[in-house]
This record gives C-alpha cells, sequence and structure tokens, in this order.
C-alpha cells in the first residue's frame, strides 16, 4: 500500500465522490485533507486522508444525534 496518494488516486480511493476540482478548491481554500507538494506534484499522505475522514464521520454522527429542528445549540 502507498504512503502517499496523487490527487487521481484520491480520488479513485474515494469512489468519485469527490472530483479533482473539489480537492483543488478545497487546497485553495486550505479545506479538506492534509497534503504537501513537491515541486508542482500534490500528494496526500494516506494517514492525513484517513484522519479526515474520520474527522468527517465524526462530525456527520454529531449533526444526526438529534434532527436539526430539535437542536438547542
Amino acid at each position: 500500500m502507498q504512503d502517499h496518494l496523487t490527487p487521481e488516486e484520491l480520488v479513485d480511493y474515494l469512489r468519485g465522490t469527490l472530483t479533482l476540482g473539489t480537492l483543488r478548491n478545497y487546497r485553495s481554500a486550505r479545506r479538506g485533507p492534509r497534503y504537501i507538494t513537491i515541486g508542482r506534484t500534490v500528494l496526500y499522505p494516506r494517514t492525513a486522508v484517513d484522519a479526515w475522514l474520520e474527522e468527517l464521520k465524526a462530525a456527520a454522527a454529531l449533526d444526526w444525534d438529534e434532527p436539526p429542528w430539535l437542536k438547542t445549540r
């Protein structure tokens, strides 16, 4: 298994739920998984991708603890 993913490999890893354009926008807005650049090459450490996905799962779980219309926050 590779330690780093290219943007194309990350799109495949996420089964097309994000596009290359979305990843580009996330990088520009400093959102999404952590990445590194080597010259013009963008690489996503697999550990950073997995951590980002876990954060998304945790945030989704928090959002669905109760229906939005009942939230008191």
